[in-house]
């Protein structure tokens, strides 16, 4: 698989990926019309479209730490997928990561199917109230993004 990228394209799906889920690895999934870039955290997961089309279909999973440090300060990239291997170019700058395997890592972040419920209007007043007591305001030792989860059953809503 071959995909031609800007690096702020790829930096800024990463940037917003991070804040997201604080993933430690992102999936690459190239089909013959569209590619994805996809991370898993702990609470939750993330899928960005990007613009390039990949020269055949792949699927490979990447250490997102990895991947941020080798595009940074780049221009345009060159990312080629063979092997196992994702190698990226730019200019006379070259590099090889080693890939994961992308089934494996799927099955590591499975998704289960979301159910809608349906919930009273005191009930989503509370919930947002709720949320907005949770939230913490970031200082010098909290990151921009602080993971809130929200958890609805049967029996009831809660705020995580």
């Amino acid at each position: 698989m071959e995909l031609k990228i800007e690096r702020t394209e790829l930096e800024e799906a990463l940037k917003v990926l991070s804040r997201l889920c604080a993933p430690e690895n992102v999936t690459f999934e190239a089909t013959k019309k569209r590619t994805y870039l996809y991370a898993a955290g702990e609470l939750n997961k993330g899928r960005i479209r990007l613009t390039a089309k990949a020269s055949e279909e792949a699927s490979f999973g990447i250490p997102f730490e990895q991947l941020r440090t080798a595009i940074s300060g780049r221009a345009a990239l060159e990312l080629t997928f063979k092997n196992n291997t994702l190698n990226i170019k730019s200019g006379s700058y070259k590099v090889a990561l080693p890939a994961i395997d992308a089934d494996q890592q799927d099955a590591e972040a499975q998704e289960t199917k979301a159910t809608a419920i349906s919930i009273s209007q005191e009930l989503g007043a509370w919930l947002k109230s709720a949320v907005s007591d949770v939230a913490l305001k970031p200082n010098a030792l909290l990151s921009n993004y602080m993971p809130l989860g929200v958890s609805a059953t049967k029996k009831g809503v809660s705020v995580i």
